[in-house]
């Protein structure tokens, strides 16, 4: 889970500090040529398919992780207006289960 949470917090760094070099544009071509972190996760443990991967990483979890580092990230440097926060709060609403 660990190195699952550090390749999804570079990944959004990476298309946020490119969103500020340049444009959104640039920062969505950058996201869709790059491997996506579960990916990336499932060749460093050596799995055939993702699925394998999958059932050893909590759903829950992963969402948290991706919804927490799109966050902090936009926070961090300062794209988080309003209209982003909703955005955030829209993409992980329902996903979480209370205890």
């Amino acid at each position: 889970m660990a190195t699952l949470q550090r390749l999804i917090i570079g990944h959004y760094q990476r298309a946020a500090e490119l969103v500020l070099a340049t444009d959104e544009d640039a920062a969505l071509a950058l996201y869709l040529t790059k491997h996506e972190p579960m990916l990336v996760l499932q060749d460093l443990l050596g799995h055939s398919s993702v699925l394998s991967t999958q059932a050893y990483v909590p759903r829950l979890d992963v969402t948290r992780i991706y919804r927490d580092a799109y966050r902090e990230t936009a926070e961090r440097l300062g794209l988080m207006p309003e209209a982003v926060a909703d955005e955030v709060n829209a993409e992980f609403q329902g996903d979480e289960v209370s205890a």
